[in-house]
């Protein structure tokens, strides 16, 4: 909110019932809490609310009448938990700058949900996150649009990138009439995850030395020839992470990129660790996976390493140090704060990208979290949806166990999965 003060204006009753406001019969009880004026970014009225006995939640942000065409935008986060994302910086991909600016610019209103959770990990249900939630906020919102500008129906398009562009395309296929157009942008295939995340892992571990010369011969001047220099295994690392679709230019921010997705890729581990526990023992005793005949580099990477938490740092507090705030950190929960670094008494003198930190005393004991990076002496951390309802018992003081077993493992992930015919 700006420096001018808000403008309260009536609130507005949700109907009780029926099926005014959606479709769903778990979203047929809309309510509004929030109903007012506001002079920031630009003049609009916001309206709040949600479903009652759900976790959705919503914001809707009007135009005045005069700049109003009929229509309507709906941004997908690539992940839930919040509904007041729109007035917030961009942050990392998460969300496009600027779009009350945009939708208020363009003729329409913004619409925006928590896809229906509080939290930013999809649960049990994925028809929740994927569309049902999104759809039933679109419906409600043509109700608040009808009462504000009188009977029409407004025009909706839904858009969104990476995780959002999923959903995106979720929306349109499962719920026909309730956009009238689709932008997902940056999408993946069924495929993408985890092997477009362990193939840069790998390549992250074998290159990690070789990336100036690999950017240096692809600048203008260079050699052209981004493999000179490389031995082998380097050279095997580059093809294999190329074939897969990574663009070679883009090793320039090779360190940004690396914090950036291991963060991302934390929230995934618990999941590929639950879904298949064999391969992570199979890869370190059983002929054929790359672990049972470790190349040395690979034996130069393990650590095992034992230390105490010296200090807990929350999100917000890191946000304020300029620190990288790993997306879980950042969305993990709406109603609480999440810890987003550790200091630690020792670190051992090799990579801790990846690795896991087991917690070994205390009230989250036998609970584990994942190193995104290591920033002068904080630990910089990321986690997945089976631990992190556990993270707020950490404290200073208690015992960890950082190994990157998992993560070595996890990084030639991509070598064992056999795709359908169709890919």
């Amino acid at each position: 909110m700006g420096s001018s003060a808000t403008e309260k204006v009536t609130r507005t009753e949700a109907p009780s019932r029926g099926p005014v406001g959606s479709r769903d019969p778990l979203y047929d009880k809309p309510y509004v809490d929030i109903d007012e004026w506001r002079g920031d970014p630009v003049r609009h009225r916001y309206v709040h609310g949600g479903f009652e006995g759900t976790e959705c939640r919503f914001s809707v942000y009007f135009p005045p009448a005069e700049r109003y065409e009929g229509r309507f935008f709906q941004p997908l986060m690539a992940v839930s938990g919040t509904e007041n994302a729109a007035n917030r910086p961009a942050m990392q991909g998460a969300l496009i700058a600027d779009t009350i600016p945009f939708a208020i610019e363009s003729g329409g209103y913004l619409v925006e949900s928590n896809q229906g959770r509080m939290v930013m990990f999809p649960g049990e249900d994925a028809t929740i996150v994927g569309y049902r939630a999104s759809a039933a906020v679109a419906r409600y919102s043509r109700v608040l649009a009808a009462q504000m500008y009188g009977d029409h129906r407004a025009y909706g398009y839904v858009f969104g990138g990476s995780g959002g562009a999923y959903k995106t395309i979720g929306c349109m296929e499962n719920c026909i009439g309730v956009w009238d157009g689709a932008v997902p942008f940056v999408h993946g295939c069924p495929l993408s995850i985890p092997s477009l995340f362990t193939v840069q892992a790998h390549a992250m571990r074998i290159l990690r030395d070789k990336f100036p010369a690999i950017v240096d011969a692809l600048e203008p001047g260079g050699s052209g020839d981004m493999y000179a220099g490389l031995n082998n295994e380097e050279r095997e690392a580059l093809a294999e992470v190329t074939r897969m679709g990574f663009p070679p230019r883009a090793w320039f921010n090779f360190e940004r990129i690396a914090m950036g997705y291991t963060g991302v890729f934390a929230s995934l581990l618990d999941n590929m660790v639950k879904w298949d526990p064999e391969y992570f023992e199979d890869f370190w005793t059983k002929p054929g996976y790359l672990g049972a005949n470790p190349p040395e580099s690979l034996l130069r990477a393990r650590l095992q390493h034992k230390t105490t938490i010296s200090k807990v740092v929350m999100a917000g507090e890191a946000a304020a140090m300029g620190l990288p705030v790993s997306m879980v950190a950042k969305f993990a929960d709406s109603r609480s704060e999440s810890p987003a670094a550790f200091r630690v008494e020792s670190l051992p003198a090799k990579s801790l990208q990846g690795a896991t930190l087991t917690l070994k005393s205390g009230t989250s004991a036998g609970h584990v979290i994942y190193v995104s990076g290591v920033i002068g002496d904080l630990v910089m951390i990321g986690f997945g949806e089976a631990h992190f309802q556990a993270l707020a018992g950490i404290k200073a003081g208690d015992e960890v166990l950082i190994d990157n077993s998992v993560y070595l493992a996890a990084q030639t992930y991509h070598r064992h999965q056999v795709p359908s015919p169709d890919y």
